[in-house]
C-alpha cells in the first residue's frame, strides 16, 4: 500500500489524500454511491469493530440498516451478553 499527501490549491489549507491499496480484497464488493467506490457494509463494519466506543456504534448501526431481520437476542448474544 502507498500513501500520498499533497496540499491543494486556495485559501483554506485543504489537502488531498491518494492511498494505493495493492491488496484489493477489502475492496471485492465495493460498490458506487455518489461517484465514489465505497467498500461493502461488511467489511466496513469489520473496519469499524476494531475502534471502541463510536466504531462500534457506527457498526451497530449498519448491521441494524442491512440486516434488519436480526433479532435484538441475536444482537446480544453475538456481543456476549
Amino acid at each position: 500500500m502507498s500513501f500520498a499527501i499533497e496540499p491543494t490549491r486556495g485559501k483554506c489549507m485543504n489537502v488531498r489524500m491518494t492511498l494505493t491499496i495493492i491488496d484489493e480484497t477489502p475492496c471485492m464488493y465495493a460498490k458506487p454511491v455518489h461517484d465514489t467506490l465505497v467498500t461493502s457494509p461488511a467489511q466496513t463494519v469489520i473496519d469499524l469493530l476494531g475502534d471502541a466506543g463510536r466504531g462500534e456504534e457506527a457498526a451497530e448501526a449498519i448491521l441494524r440498516r442491512e440486516y434488519p431481520e436480526r433479532t435484538e437476542d441475536e444482537r446480544r448474544t453475538e456481543k456476549g451478553n
